[in-house]
């Protein structure tokens, strides 16, 4: 079976994050309509939503925000290889605030840009090239792609 409409709607999410958000609206007794393919058939069902029990709830807001942050830091990769392929050099300064948090200076970056790119900082593999900042010290990175295609970060001295 594949579910393919929600409510009368033709599933056209653009990320997963959508779908889950389409369904975190329901709430326990609302009437929900599926539309489903079968083979060659077409069924419709029709469903009562249930109370979401709370270790369930929990899984469901921290898949949120990890669907979040994996999206900001595609976005941003994206972005930037954008930048690279049209021959663009991007360059991001990265400070640790006094209370240890990652900032990245904002230098007109789209905002998912921003956000994506202190989460690769701060919680990803380039997190090593960060780890020796003291607090209230700052360091420039390169990203650029190498002579065979390969996304790279290097910092600058």
């Amino acid at each position: 079976d594949l579910i393919i409409a929600f409510n009368g709607v033709e599933f056209g999410f653009a990320s997963e994050i959508e779908l889950l958000q389409a369904f975190s609206r329901l709430q326990a007794g609302d009437d929900v309509e599926l539309t489903v393919l079968r083979g060659d058939d077409t069924l419709t069902i029709e469903i009562v939503a249930a109370p979401i029990p709370p270790e369930v709830e929990a899984r469901q807001k921290e898949t949120f925000a990890l669907l979040a942050r994996n999206t900001a830091v595609f976005e941003a990769m994206e972005w930037i290889n954008s930048l690279n392929e049209d021959g663009r050099e991007v360059t991001v300064t990265v400070k640790r605030s006094k209370n240890g948090e990652i900032e990245v200076q904002d230098d007109g970056f789209p905002p998912v840009v921003s956000i994506g790119l202190r989460v690769l900082f701060a919680e990803t593999e380039p997190s090593s090239l960060v780890d020796s900042l003291a607090a209230g010290e700052q360091a420039t990175f390169k990203f650029f792609v190498d002579d065979k295609g390969t996304p790279l970060i290097d910092r600058i001295p």
